[in-house]
């Protein structure tokens, strides 16, 4: 296998999708409704299994009543 040389990384899918619509490389990116594919191609994984992992973090200073109830949802 080749050597893997990455040059940009992002969060916001919705940028990546259009980098890579642009020409700019490939990614690997969530299967999210409302994906533009105009521009891109989507090819399911098979194997091996991949996942992600999200970290929430909090202070226990006063929270809004919508980032209490979202903690709830979440624990």
């Amino acid at each position: 296998m080749g050597r893997i040389i990455i040059t940009f990384e992002g969060e916001e899918v919705a940028t990546v999708a259009g980098l890579v619509g642009s020409g700019l490389g490939v990614s690997l990116l969530p299967d999210l409704q409302g994906l533009d594919t105009n521009k891109v191609a989507q090819v399911r994984l098979k194997a091996p299994e991949s996942h992600r992992t999200i970290g929430l973090a909090w202070n226990e200073r006063y929270l809004p009543p919508a980032a209490i109830n979202f903690k709830n949802f979440l624990f």
